[in-house]
């Protein structure tokens, strides 16, 4: 991506930051993990979601280097940032405190979506509890990010309004699912457009993120675009109670499992199979003809050309679909069908 396509945006500027909770959880050397800190306070639900989050990311991880991940949950970002193993990071230590721990995760809740902002935020976050074992100097650390958007500790400054320019997500891979998919990548993009239900399910979590978060830039165009994309739920009754009253989403989810509750989903996307499958209820919502079929052989050329790049190629995907009108063609089918019967 050249640099003049980093300062652009999907569709709209990144949100100033608009942080809301902070969260400390220690891990020690099993498989224990306990909240040391956390202010203001969270509901059980939400702690228990974070707890099965972080369970998974530390099974996954190597034994150094620090980990970013993040989710949503009811409209809020989660933020997961976990340390290396403390004994061996380098860091300045409280020993006496974290002889028992192998590492600490900070979880940053926020409204708005910039991953880079927070994942350089927490790793401060992670070295101040680390160096200083007192949860007060931390407070301050983060009301002072909340009230004058920056943090200073020892020689390190961090400015939120450093990351208002960057691309909230730039590691997009469209042309991945356009090479996994062929032209059934077409039903991805009338999918958004016509506002469905997507459930994308990839093993893997990073893989999965970027899944979901491509297909939504491959067809959205609402400035409210972030509102319905879940990047990685779990299939866990109190995850997926928040969508009982939601009509549109793009859901990522690493249990196979999900696949079994079909009232959950119109689209669903299983990128391990390379398949795309239709639930029965939707299939006259998704019904498509010739400019559908058109817009999915642009695609496909199009991603062919490795000279293009992938911001390039969304938006000429974007405009192809809209000079064709995909979204509302089957509409006006309906309406033409009817007037002849």
């Amino acid at each position: 991506m050249t640099q003049s396509n980093v300062e652009k945006v999907i569709d709209m500027p990144p949100a100033p930051a608009k942080v809301i909770a902070c969260h400390v959880i220690e891990l020690d050397k099993g498989d224990g993990m306990m909240k040391t800190w956390s202010y203001p306070a969270s509901e059980r639900v939400q702690m228990d979601i974070c707890f099965r989050k972080i369970a998974k990311i530390k099974k996954s991880i190597s034994a150094a280097g620090a980990i970013a991940k993040y989710y949503k949950y009811c409209k809020t970002w989660h933020y997961i940032n976990i340390s290396p193993p403390l004994l061996e990071s380098g860091m300045k230590i409280a020993e006496k405190e974290f002889l028992r721990i192998d590492r600490v995760a900070v979880v940053i809740e926020t409204e708005d979506f910039n991953p880079v902002r927070y994942e350089e935020f927490g790793n401060l976050f992670i070295r101040v509890f680390v160096a200083e074992a007192d949860p007060t100097i931390l407070l301050r650390q983060f009301l002072s990010l909340v009230v004058t958007g920056k943090c200073h500790w020892e020689n390190t400054t961090i400015k939120a309004s450093k990351f208002d320019s960057i691309l909230p997500f730039q590691d997009f891979r469209v042309r991945s699912l356009i090479t996994t998919f062929g032209i059934e990548t077409i039903v991805l993009l009338t999918a958004v457009l016509r506002k469905q239900r997507v459930v994308v399910y990839n093993r893997k979590v990073d893989g999965l993120i970027r899944d979901v978060l491509s297909i939504l830039a491959l067809g959205s165009r609402s400035d409210n675009q972030w509102d319905n994309v879940y990047p990685w739920v779990g299939d866990n009754d109190d995850e997926l109670a928040q969508f009982t009253d939601m009509n549109f989403y793009i859901v990522g989810c690493a249990n196979a499992t999900i696949e079994n509750r079909p009232g959950f989903h119109d689209i669903f996307v299983n990128i391990p199979a390379a398949e795309i499958s239709v639930a029965s209820h939707a299939k006259e919502n998704m019904m498509m003809s010739k400019p559908h079929k058109e817009v999915a052989l642009f695609m496909v050329q199009l991603s062919e050309n490795e000279e293009i790049s992938e911001y390039d190629l969304i938006q000429e995907i974007r405009k192809k679909a809209q000079e064709l009108s995909i979204e509302s063609h089957q509409l006006k089918k309906r309406a033409s069908d009817a007037e002849e019967a």
